[in-house]
């Protein structure tokens, strides 16, 4: 059996327009991965706090899900030395 490849995109992105490979994943990680690859990478110095990703599947169908992102950054850190 063939896995199912799916592409992510961000909506009215113009740095990229492009449909990206995402993997073998469902389309709720392929749509978090395309979110954090636009934190990440992004020429904005803002990025918006929801961001509407586009998955589609690889299979030429041209059906298009969208899904919105919450992006936030968090930090947790755990001390390794006992109870502080």
């Amino acid at each position: 059996m063939k896995p199912v490849m799916r592409e992510a995109k961000v909506e009215g992105n113009k740095d990229w327009p492009e449909w990206m490979v995402m993997g073998s994943v469902t389309m709720a990680e392929a749509a978090r991965r395309m979110a954090q690859w636009k934190y990440n990478f992004s020429k904005e110095k803002k990025t918006p706090k929801t961001l509407r990703i586009l998955v589609r599947e690889q299979d030429g169908s041209g059906k298009e899900f969208p899904f919105d992102v919450e992006a936030k950054v968090t930090f947790n850190v755990t001390c390794l030395r006992g109870d502080e």
